[in-house]
């Protein structure tokens, strides 16, 4: 209760700032659309311009540094990386389907459909329970990266837990709107307590099937950004030289900081995305590999997109439920689908 109360003062205190800044964003934002429009080549030309610089001074001494210090070490880095990362997803995994289990047992022992409400109530804030989600988070207490911190000026590895942990709770909450999106669009919603507890199985099944292909790519994006964090060589010091590249009516859309990291990356991400690639062929990470595409896409995949909050009470009871915050947030449209590769279904 106190974790509780704590995190909505700090909430509201932090969205009202955001909404502020965005506000903010969104005044200005017509202007600006309307420069990049109007000098869209110039800007193209100034940015390109711009890196050719920064590449002619970066690129000698990153190719040495990656050589020398960074290619004998990505393999252990991000083995180091991905063993806690990999177990804390798969724990995600086990709370979502324990709990549906648990809410499907439930369902039969204790009344059906009464408890329905009750029950996606719960269900509706797993990603943001404390106390579920610990098993989770404290995966990534795991992660050390004694030797490399000071060979690669890492201060701390708290950065890449928390990144990572954010991530869990993501891929937690996606899983969940996805199995309540799909229960709500079963047919038959009147159905008896038997037949809604298969479609509760159903549904489960098809849920796990998307986290698993979710959850590899949010990994091995993570495992990229993070190795690129860890890897790359600094030398923004002597950035600020290259700000006067830059004529004045385009710097708020040029910025020396973010071209110098695309330079970087291009010089550190071959092996970088060589290492995950290979990485994927490890079956004991979970990781699928790029070439497989997800196809058998779900008909009703149209209808998993941001809409009206899913009324549980009025659906269910007839009782009109609680207005739950959480359901009015913005939705990414999310995909159920089957994985298969040239091996066959997987």
């Amino acid at each position: 209760q106190i974790s509780d109360a704590v995190y909505r003062m700090v909430y509201e205190q932090t969205k009202a700032q955001y909404d502020a800044v965005m506000a903010k964003c969104e005044q200005e934002r017509p202007q600006m659309e309307s420069t990049i429009r109007t000098d869209m080549d110039q800007i193209i030309t100034s940015k390109e311009h711009l890196a050719s610089k920064i590449r002619a001074f970066v690129l000698p001494k990153a190719e040495v540094c990656v050589r020398n210090h960074v290619q004998p070490y990505i393999s252990s880095i991000l083995e180091a990386l991905m063993t806690p990362t990999s177990q804390g997803f798969a724990e995600v995994r086990e709370v979502f389907f324990k709990e549906v289990t648990d809410m499907n047992m439930n369902i039969v022992n204790e009344g059906g459909l009464e408890k329905l409400v009750e029950y996606m109530e719960k269900l509706a804030h797993l990603a943001f329970h404390p106390v579920k989600m610990q098993s989770c988070y404290e995966k990534m207490d795991q992660l050390k990266l004694e030797g490399l911190q000071q060979r690669f000026d890492v201060s701390s590895t708290s950065v890449f837990k928390q990144r990572a942990q954010i991530h869990m709770r993501q891929q937690m909450d996606d899983a969940v709107y996805t199995f309540k999106t799909l229960l709500h669009q079963e047919p038959g919603k009147r159905q008896g307590k038997d037949d809604l507890c298969k479609s509760i199985q159903r549904i489960l099944e098809r849920v796990l099937k998307k986290y698993d292909y979710d959850s590899s790519t949010v990994r091995k994006k993570f495992f990229r950004e993070a190795l690129l964090q860890i890897t790359a060589p600094t030398c923004k010091g002597e950035l600020a030289k290259f700000q006067e590249l830059i004529f004045e009516d385009f710097a708020s859309f040029i910025l020396v900081e973010n071209t110098y990291e695309e330079v970087v990356l291009q010089s550190v991400m071959k092996d970088i995305m060589q290492a995950v690639k290979e990485a994927a062929v490890q079956r004991k990470h979970n990781l699928y590999r790029d070439s497989m595409v997800m196809h058998n896409s779900d008909p009703n995949l149209h209808l998993l997109g941001e809409g009206i909050p899913i009324e549980w009470g009025e659906e269910y009871s007839g009782q009109p439920e609680a207005e739950l915050a959480a359901d009015k947030r913005r939705r990414a449209k999310q995909v159920v689908s089957v994985i298969q590769d040239d091996e066959g279904v997987l």
